[in-house]
């Protein structure tokens, strides 16, 4: 299990707060470790992140939403997003062909989630992913 600590250190009135990540509790230290940021070694546990412990393992996601590695679905990188761009890439192949939101009754076969006649939750890649990563699905 992990532990979530912050820095209680207080140097000329400013608090330090950094955060760290402990794999044992601050009671089995026999001296506790320092912190790396202003060398104290005077922690609190962060109750906020012990409770909501998905905050620290959320999945990163690397698409062209954000320059950068980022939570995924979350702000621009969305759903919808994800699955625009796995129909871009495969174009009614791979996970579409068995989606219920391939739509085949027209001359050229479309994405109902592309379109926006559909929610992407119903999508298959979109489910295939959050399946694998462990994200809830509907």
């Amino acid at each position: 299990m992990r532990w979530y600590v912050r820095c209680l250190t207080v140097t000329n009135g400013i608090k330090c707060h950094k955060r760290m990540t402990l794999p044992k509790r601050l009671t089995d230290y026999v001296t506790p470790p320092q912190c790396p940021l202003c060398g104290g070694s005077r922690w609190y546990v962060d109750k906020y992140l012990m409770n909501n412990r998905d905050h620290a393992r959320t999945v990163l996601c690397h698409c062209s939403a954000y320059p950068y590695p980022h939570r995924a679905f979350g702000g621009k990188c969305s759903r919808k997003r994800f699955a625009f761009r796995y129909w871009n890439q495969w174009f009614g192949a791979g996970l579409c062909t068995a989606c219920n939101c391939l739509n085949t009754t027209e001359e050229v076969p479309y994405c109902e989630v592309v379109q926006g006649q559909e929610s992407a939750k119903y999508c298959a890649a979109v489910q295939e992913f959050e399946l694998s990563e462990g994200l809830t699905s509907l």
